[in-house]
């Protein structure tokens, strides 16, 4: 380390009482800022179609066809259809439903629900609204190939609708952490800045 590095890390050292004043003013800060966000919670549901009911075997044309179901499921979650008919039963998702409904596949061909809600028993009733309108959408079209005469599951629940313990948003350590750090590194910043005019004076 040269000299004028071991002169600038003693000047930073030496404004240590400024850092820390600026690191607990970036916490409260960030404490403050979270205070108005509204926490959310995540409630999850693994699915499968109920013509999923055997495991897939080892051979390719079991696990393809395992496969092609479970992405016939994802296309009817993703559908229109699907969306309107929840926003017809729940209003209060219309501006929010892109941001707090997600499904997608699990690594073992089922279908993973998940929505975010304020009210942890309302996300996890909400993951249930998603199964039956997904019921109900599928018996209506096998009503009209006249597949069948009555209502019936169309899914089989591999893990039940839960709701997480703690808001999983926002990531109060996470934003904490990076405001200390970018806080702290703005300071250094300014110290340094300010530094050079005394160097020269």
């Amino acid at each position: 380390m040269n000299t004028q590095s071991e002169a600038i890390l003693r000047y930073v050292c030496s404004k240590w009482k400024v850092l820390c004043i600026i690191g607990i003013c970036a916490v409260l800060g960030a404490m403050l800022g979270m205070s108005q966000i509204t926490p959310l919670y995540k409630a999850t549901a693994i699915v499968t179609p109920a013509t999923n009911v055997v495991a897939p075997s080892k051979s390719c044309d079991s696990i393809f066809r395992f496969d092609e179901l479970t992405q016939l499921m994802l296309e009817y979650l993703h559908s229109n259809d699907f969306k309107t008919s929840i926003i017809k039963a729940f209003p209060e998702t219309a501006k929010k439903y892109n941001r707090r409904f997600s499904f997608q596949r699990t690594s073992y061909y089922h279908t993973e629900i998940s929505v975010l809600d304020e009210n942890p028993e309302k996300a996890e009733m909400l993951v249930n609204a998603c199964i039956q309108t997904y019921d109900h959408l599928r018996n209506e079209e096998l009503k009209t190939y006249g597949q069948t005469s009555e209502l019936q599951a169309q899914t089989i629940i591999i893990q039940h609708a839960a709701a997480s313990v703690q808001p999983v948003y926002p990531e109060k350590t996470k934003i904490v952490f990076l405001s200390v750090f970018f806080s702290i590194c703005c300071a250094i910043g300014i110290l340094l800045i300010i530094r050079k005019p005394e160097n020269h004076a």
